[in-house]
């Protein structure tokens, strides 16, 4: 699912030429009309979306909606420094996207508001403090890249669950 007829178009020309088959469909994620047929799905994954979304929480209660219950959910989107990023300054002029930052304490929180449970944080090589001296330095080094040039988007990585009720 896009909101973008053109993204969607880029899309099935990519699925096309792989041979896949999926279906797709152009919405809003956000939007209260989101049509799905409640508990119809065994996971869902959000990549690098929900930035672009105003109301994360309205997403979420519509995943929420459509998983089964003891269904998943993995959302990886770029963490809170993304938002001082020099693309996250221009994009919104150039492209008129919705441009944010999303903290892993945030997603959590809205998480637990939509009714998910147990919500873990993974993280990827580059963006951990814990491990010694090199990893700190790593990681400042990267949160200086993300802040001064924007890269990299240091990724947030969180799975939850729908209880089983």
């Amino acid at each position: 699912m896009d909101v973008s007829d053109d993204m969607l178009t880029v899309a099935r020309e990519n699925t096309s030429r792989y041979g896949l088959k999926i279906e797709f469909q152009q919405g809003d994620m956000q939007s209260a009309d989101f049509e799905v047929t409640e508990g119809a799905f065994d996971s869902g994954f959000i990549k690098d979306a929900l930035h672009h979304c105003a109301d994360e929480k309205a997403v979420l209660a519509n995943c929420w909606k459509a998983l089964r219950p003891g269904g998943s959910i993995l959302i990886v989107e770029p963490d809170w420094f993304h938002q001082y990023s020099p693309s996250s300054a221009k994009d919104p002029e150039l492209f008129g996207t919705t441009e944010r930052g999303l903290s892993a304490r945030l997603l959590k929180k809205s998480l637990h508001f939509t009714g998910f449970i147990k919500p873990q944080r993974y993280f990827c090589v580059y963006n951990t403090c814990r491990g010694g001296l090199l990893a700190r330095l790593k990681a400042v080094f990267c949160t200086i890249a993300t802040v001064t040039i924007g890269y990299p988007h240091r990724p947030v990585m969180i799975y939850a669950q729908k209880p089983v009720r």
